[in-house]
């Protein structure tokens, strides 16, 4: 993918125009709502309609309808550089996984303007919850007013090697 270019997406309308059926019928039969009136003969059109054209859903808007992004952040002041983090990491990339979150990581290598853009940023991204794994104890400044909790409500868990802080 050359810079500046994105990959062009199949929409639901193009999804639609395969399968001869609306694009309601299409959000309807790709979200798996039950209790609707539509033949399985459509339905499966719809599928196969999908299958073919490459069809993916876009997770940024279904995020925004269901307010779950299905992401984490991970953020660590020193990951990458010791054994034990590095495992922290892989246990949170596996645990992830296998709920089929995916995982945001960031390391800011101790510094405190890196260390604050890091745990911004998925706030910012709208992201599930936050990990932060820190090489040691100290007083850390979170910020407040992600899309998944109230203002001012946060867990600290040091049992797991760092602050959990709903996003």
């Amino acid at each position: 993918m050359s810079e500046g270019k994105r990959m062009r997406r199949v929409t639901q309308a193009e999804v639609a125009a395969r399968a001869g059926v609306s694009p309601t019928t299409v959000s309807l039969v790709l979200n798996e709502r039950e209790g609707t009136r539509l033949s399985d003969a459509a339905a499966e059109r719809v599928r196969e309609a999908a299958r073919e054209l490459g069809y993916r859903p876009n997770l940024t808007a279904r995020a925004l309808a269901t307010r779950q992004s299905h992401a984490i952040g991970l953020v660590s002041d020193h990951a990458a550089v010791s054994p034990e983090a590095s495992a922290l990491v892989r246990g949170a990339l596996r645990a992830a996984r296998e709920l089929h979150y995916t995982v945001l990581i960031a390391e800011t290598d101790g510094d405190p303007g890196v260390e604050q853009e890091s745990l911004e940023a998925p706030v910012d991204r709208q992201v599930d919850g936050i990990i932060y794994a820190t090489s040691r104890s100290r007083e850390l400044v979170v910020p407040r007013g992600g899309p998944a909790h109230p203002p001012g409500d946060a867990q600290r868990d040091s049992s797991l090697g760092g602050d959990l802080c709903p996003a």
